[in-house]
């Protein structure tokens, strides 16, 4: 069964993706998508996807180590954006369920410095 958008979420996409198009043009901006093409509807969004960024801005495509790539990013990064966190939780319980381990980098947390360019991940007990 397949979920189509509504004509709400398909204009808060298009405002959301206008935004990121016009930070993309005024800041170094970056996209870690987290999307896994599983099926033919998501690998036909994933193109399409892919195509409506095209070169403007790096993108990672990371569905699992996530806090990871937040840590590594490109330098100079002004903007970034992560699309979607929703996506990125249900692939870590697909992949995580039964695993002891149950998401990469749990129990640490990031964060930035004033008049720092980058994020830091810290233990979280630190």
């Amino acid at each position: 069964m397949s979920r189509s958008r509504s004509s709400q979420e398909e204009q808060e996409a298009e405002r959301v993706h206008s935004l990121f198009l016009l930070a993309s043009e005024l800041f170094e901006a970056a996209f870690i998508a987290t999307a896994v093409p599983f099926d033919q509807e998501m690998k036909e969004r994933v193109t399409r996807h892919r195509e409506e960024r095209g070169d403007q801005f790096h993108t990672i495509e990371e569905p699992i180590e996530l806090p990871r790539v937040l840590t590594a990013f490109p330098s100079g990064t002004e903007v970034l954006v992560v699309d979607c966190l929703t996506v990125w939780l249900g692939n870590l319980y697909h992949h995580f369920q039964d695993a002891e381990e149950k998401v990469p980098g749990a129990g640490r947390r990031l964060s930035r410095s004033p008049g720092s360019s980058g994020l830091r991940s810290h233990p979280d007990h630190q």
